[in-house]
């Protein structure tokens, strides 16, 4: 599940500037069989479907070759990183 989220979260992030950083607000993950054996290589793909100013939409897959493992879709916030420490606090308030 953490390969499905980090992967889209990279494609969420893809689409904005280096400023802006994205949180997980939802996520659904369907589990379709074995992750395959050890040593046998995984790929995660991820795209997004749709995208606002404020949120984005996204699905991913996880593949062992010609095998889908796992399917996942999930909402991400925009957010934008804080610079520094005072920053960060003020945003937690």
């Amino acid at each position: 599940m953490t390969l499905l989220d980090v992967t889209m979260a990279n494609a969420a992030r893809s689409l904005v500037s280096d400023e802006r950083g994205v949180v997980t607000v939802e996520m659904k993950t369907t589990f379709l069989q074995p992750g395959g054996v050890a040593g046998i290589k995984i790929e995660a793909s991820a795209s997004v479907v749709f995208q606002s100013t404020t949120m984005c939409f996204c699905e991913a897959e996880i593949c062992d070759g010609e095998r889908l493992i796992a399917k996942a879709s999930g909402t991400f916030k925009y957010l934008k990183i804080a610079n520094s420490a005072a920053q960060l606090r003020r945003m937690c308030r």
